[in-house]
Protein backbone atom coordinates (compact mmCIF):
# COMPACT_ATOMS: atom_id res chain seq x y z
CA UNK A 1 0.00 0.00 0.00
CA UNK A 2 2.66 2.45 1.18
CA UNK A 3 4.31 1.58 -2.15
CA UNK A 4 1.28 2.28 -4.04
CA UNK A 5 0.64 5.99 -2.08
CA UNK A 6 4.46 6.69 -2.90
CA UNK A 7 3.57 6.01 -7.01
CA UNK A 8 0.80 8.58 -6.98
CA UNK A 9 2.17 11.20 -5.53
CA UNK A 10 4.71 10.86 -7.53
CA UNK A 11 3.08 10.52 -10.41
CA UNK A 12 1.12 13.27 -9.16
CA UNK A 13 4.48 15.28 -8.27
CA UNK A 14 5.73 14.95 -12.16
CA UNK A 15 2.58 15.60 -14.12
CA UNK A 16 2.42 18.73 -11.87
CA UNK A 17 5.51 19.34 -12.39
CA UNK A 18 5.59 18.97 -16.75
CA UNK A 19 2.31 20.92 -17.02
CA UNK A 20 3.99 23.88 -15.76
CA UNK A 21 7.03 23.37 -17.62
CA UNK A 22 4.70 23.45 -20.57
CA UNK A 23 3.38 26.45 -19.47
CA UNK A 24 6.69 28.25 -19.44
CA UNK A 25 7.33 26.83 -23.37
CA UNK A 26 4.37 28.94 -24.25
CA UNK A 27 4.91 31.91 -23.13
CA UNK A 28 7.28 34.65 -24.42
CA UNK A 29 11.23 35.06 -22.51
CA UNK A 30 11.26 38.24 -20.36
CA UNK A 31 14.14 39.69 -22.63
CA UNK A 32 12.36 39.38 -25.48
CA UNK A 33 9.39 41.57 -24.04
CA UNK A 34 11.31 44.20 -23.13
CA UNK A 35 13.64 43.92 -26.39
CA UNK A 36 9.71 44.68 -28.27
CA UNK A 37 8.36 47.50 -25.91
CA UNK A 38 11.92 49.07 -25.94
CA UNK A 39 12.67 48.88 -29.85
CA UNK A 40 12.34 52.57 -31.45
CA UNK A 41 9.49 52.75 -33.63
CA UNK A 42 9.60 54.14 -37.32
CA UNK A 43 7.23 56.15 -38.30
CA UNK A 44 5.56 57.38 -41.61
CA UNK A 45 4.74 61.23 -40.09
CA UNK A 46 6.98 63.89 -40.66
CA UNK A 47 7.97 66.11 -37.41
CA UNK A 48 5.34 68.38 -38.43
CA UNK A 49 2.70 66.10 -38.19
CA UNK A 50 4.14 64.34 -35.38
CA UNK A 51 4.32 67.45 -33.17
CA UNK A 52 0.76 68.45 -34.24
CA UNK A 53 -0.60 64.97 -33.06
CA UNK A 54 1.31 64.63 -29.97
CA UNK A 55 -0.64 66.28 -27.08
CA UNK A 56 2.11 67.83 -25.10
CA UNK A 57 2.77 69.81 -27.84
CA UNK A 58 -0.25 71.48 -28.62
CA UNK A 59 0.90 74.99 -28.44
CA UNK A 60 3.90 74.07 -30.17
CA UNK A 61 1.47 72.90 -32.68
CA UNK A 62 0.14 76.21 -32.58
CA UNK A 63 2.99 78.50 -32.74
CA UNK A 64 4.66 76.81 -35.91
CA UNK A 65 1.28 76.64 -37.64
CA UNK A 66 1.10 80.72 -36.89
CA UNK A 67 5.08 80.98 -37.92
CA UNK A 68 4.13 79.07 -41.71
CA UNK A 69 6.84 76.56 -40.51
CA UNK A 70 4.53 73.82 -40.74
CA UNK A 71 5.78 73.42 -44.65
CA UNK A 72 9.22 73.24 -43.46
CA UNK A 73 8.98 70.31 -41.18
CA UNK A 74 7.33 68.57 -43.87
CA UNK A 75 10.06 68.76 -45.69
CA UNK A 76 12.45 65.57 -47.07
CA UNK A 77 15.91 65.76 -45.29
CA UNK A 78 17.06 64.82 -41.86
CA UNK A 79 16.07 66.99 -38.79
CA UNK A 80 16.34 67.19 -34.90
CA UNK A 81 13.13 69.23 -33.48
CA UNK A 82 13.77 69.77 -29.40
CA UNK A 83 10.16 70.04 -29.26
CA UNK A 84 9.13 72.27 -25.78
CA UNK A 85 6.33 71.36 -23.85
CA UNK A 86 2.94 72.95 -23.27
CA UNK A 87 4.33 72.93 -19.94
CA UNK A 88 7.14 74.87 -20.93
CA UNK A 89 5.61 77.33 -23.17
CA UNK A 90 3.49 78.03 -19.97
CA UNK A 91 6.17 78.51 -18.10
CA UNK A 92 7.29 81.72 -20.25
CA UNK A 93 6.67 85.44 -18.40
CA UNK A 94 3.22 86.32 -18.52
CA UNK A 95 2.04 87.41 -22.02
CA UNK A 96 5.10 86.84 -24.23
CA UNK A 97 3.43 83.44 -25.83
CA UNK A 98 0.41 85.72 -26.58
CA UNK A 99 2.49 88.48 -28.23
CA UNK A 100 4.23 85.79 -30.06
CA UNK A 101 1.00 84.40 -31.35
CA UNK A 102 0.30 88.12 -32.11
CA UNK A 103 0.47 88.70 -36.66
CA UNK A 104 3.10 91.60 -35.96
CA UNK A 105 5.66 89.53 -34.06
CA UNK A 106 5.69 86.52 -36.56
CA UNK A 107 9.24 87.25 -37.05
CA UNK A 108 10.35 86.81 -33.58
CA UNK A 109 8.40 83.71 -33.41
CA UNK A 110 10.31 82.09 -36.49
CA UNK A 111 13.26 83.16 -35.17
CA UNK A 112 12.39 81.58 -31.69
CA UNK A 113 11.40 78.57 -33.09
CA UNK A 114 14.04 77.68 -35.78
CA UNK A 115 16.50 78.18 -33.18
CA UNK A 116 14.87 74.76 -31.95
CA UNK A 117 15.50 73.09 -35.09
CA UNK A 118 18.79 71.20 -36.10
CA UNK A 119 19.70 69.86 -39.43
CA UNK A 120 20.83 66.43 -38.30
CA UNK A 121 22.42 65.82 -41.90
CA UNK A 122 25.40 68.29 -41.08
CA UNK A 123 28.68 67.15 -40.55
CA UNK A 124 28.56 69.60 -37.35
CA UNK A 125 25.73 69.00 -35.62
CA UNK A 126 26.67 67.98 -32.53
CA UNK A 127 28.68 71.53 -32.32
CA UNK A 128 25.27 73.13 -33.43
CA UNK A 129 23.33 71.82 -31.03
CA UNK A 130 25.55 72.77 -28.68
CA UNK A 131 25.12 76.58 -29.86
CA UNK A 132 21.71 75.95 -29.74
CA UNK A 133 21.72 75.32 -25.91
CA UNK A 134 23.39 77.94 -25.18
CA UNK A 135 25.11 76.12 -21.96
CA UNK A 136 21.80 75.60 -20.63
CA UNK A 137 20.52 72.96 -19.16
CA UNK A 138 17.25 70.98 -20.81
CA UNK A 139 15.76 67.82 -19.49
CA UNK A 140 15.21 65.89 -22.64
CA UNK A 141 11.99 63.67 -22.22
CA UNK A 142 9.80 61.35 -25.04
CA UNK A 143 11.78 60.97 -28.12
CA UNK A 144 9.36 61.01 -31.65
CA UNK A 145 10.55 59.23 -34.40
CA UNK A 146 9.78 60.71 -37.82
CA UNK A 147 10.39 60.24 -41.28
CA UNK A 148 12.11 63.37 -41.99
CA UNK A 149 14.40 63.37 -38.47
CA UNK A 150 13.41 62.80 -34.77
CA UNK A 151 11.52 65.30 -32.37
CA UNK A 152 12.82 65.30 -28.80
CA UNK A 153 10.27 66.68 -26.28
CA UNK A 154 12.19 69.38 -23.56
CA UNK A 155 10.73 71.04 -20.60
CA UNK A 156 11.88 74.82 -22.04
CA UNK A 157 11.59 76.98 -24.49
CA UNK A 158 15.28 77.51 -25.66
CA UNK A 159 15.90 81.80 -26.01
CA UNK A 160 18.53 82.37 -28.72
CA UNK A 161 21.16 84.96 -27.79
CA UNK A 162 19.98 88.26 -27.96
CA UNK A 163 16.39 87.35 -28.09
CA UNK A 164 14.18 90.03 -26.18
CA UNK A 165 11.41 88.48 -24.08
CA UNK A 166 11.21 91.81 -21.96
CA UNK A 167 10.33 93.64 -25.32
CA UNK A 168 7.58 90.89 -26.34
CA UNK A 169 5.92 91.41 -22.59
CA UNK A 170 4.92 95.13 -23.74
CA UNK A 171 3.20 93.81 -26.86
CA UNK A 172 0.16 91.86 -25.96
Amino acid sequence: MKSLSFFLLLLASIFTFSSGLHAQEDMPETDEMTTEETAPMTSDHTIGEAVAQHAETTTLATALESAGLTDALDADGSFILLAPTDEAFAALPDGVLDALLLPENGEALVTLLQHHLIDSSDSASNELLSSVLNGDEVTIGENLSASNGQVYLIDQVLIPEGFDLEALQGKR
